[in-house]
């Protein structure tokens, strides 16, 4: 039988394919989409078959998508930028599509630890730094879930509860710095809240700046511009990009729903093309979980916030996203 060369799928990794003779069968999800053997991004035809021409891709194609101008790089591993990569409750690893909407799930966690994940972000390794409310920090592969231990098991004084994200360093985005937020308290509203740095190659943890008191704690989230955004839940939430140095909020608040911090069960956030997602869950003893979208582009600059999804929802705990995902859809 006829067949075309193996295609990389549309949900979170390379398509499926069979050995037919002297080629390959591409298994290639009907109603989603998938990178042509031209680098365009086509539709699946229901028999798993590659149909018409979706995009056009001024450089490339990666994952049903196309890899938007200023981003991921040649050191980028496989997988790196193609998700937002997310941990929920029951220690189990995802990779999420914001176009789909979709969690796959990647395997679940086993770290030698008695704690549970609390925040996360990923390299350009393709590796998940996952953060343990023991105050240990794991490094966790996103192909397969698997675990390896650091040297960091009790930060400093300042950083027991810690929201991360890296952010590629100014001028080379090949570098990056692991930034994190933390405090010493229980609490999660009204805290003193102190900006610091992790060295991955030492897995030491450098305080950089004190913040003072914040309304609530932060989550974060880098892009290879060299940027830093935090997501500050509460009534109401909103998204601010964040001096690197300094700490301090810069620019427009773009909202980001409205939930009082004490009703909070679980909340990540990761940026993806020139947008945000906000995994939020809230609620006890019945928990509600959804997906908040919001495009700092919306109500005419101002921001908007909607939720995208609300049911099927993980209890997310620790969301990341790497430094090679896109920054902005041209």
């Amino acid at each position: 039988m006829a067949c075309q060369p193996a295609i990389q799928g549309a949900q979170g990794g390379s398509g499926d394919s069979s050995d037919c003779g002297d080629c390959q069968v591409p298994t290639c999800q009907a109603g989603s989409n998938a990178c042509s053997p031209d680098g365009d991004v086509v539709a699946c035809n229901q028999d798993g078959t590659l149909g018409d021409i979706v995009e056009s891709c001024d450089e490339s194609c990666s994952n049903g998508h196309c890899v938007p101008f200023g981003t991921g790089g040649s050191d980028c591993a496989a997988g790196a930028g193609q998700a937002i990569y997310v941990v929920d409750d029951t220690n189990t690893l995802y990779a999420f599509d914001p176009d789909s909407l979709s969690f796959t799930s990647i395997g679940q966690l086993s770290c030698p630890s008695s704690g549970h994940p609390f925040s996360m972000s990923v390299d350009r390794s393709a590796i998940a730094w996952v953060f343990y409310d023991t105050g240990e920090l794991f490094r966790v592969s996103t192909q397969d879930a698997s675990c390896t231990a650091t040297a960091l098991t009790v930060p400093p004084a300042g950083f027991r509860y810690n929201g991360m994200g890296f952010a590629s360093d100014p001028g080379n985005e090949a570098n990056e710095t692991l930034f994190v937020i933390g405090t010493n308290s229980n609490d999660f509203s009204g805290v003193a809240a102190s900006l610091g740095s992790i060295d991955t190659s030492s897995a030491q943890l450098h305080p950089l700046v004190e913040l003072g008191q914040l309304a609530s704690m932060p989550e974060l989230t880098g892009t290879s511009e060299g940027r830093l955004f935090g997501y500050f839940p509460g009534a109401p939430s909103y998204v601010s990009e964040i001096d690197r140095s300094s700490g301090q909020q810069l620019g427009n608040h773009w909202p980001a729903g409205s939930v009082a911090v004490d009703d909070l069960v679980g909340w990540a956030f990761a940026h993806w093309a020139g947008k945000y997602y906000v995994f939020e869950s809230s609620g006890y003893p019945t928990v509600s979980s959804r997906v908040i979208l919001v495009d700092p582009a919306g109500a005419g600059g101002q921001g908007t916030a909607t939720v995208v999804r609300s049911t099927g929802v993980p209890l997310i705990v620790g969301a990341g996203v790497s430094t090679c995902a896109p920054v902005v859809v041209e």
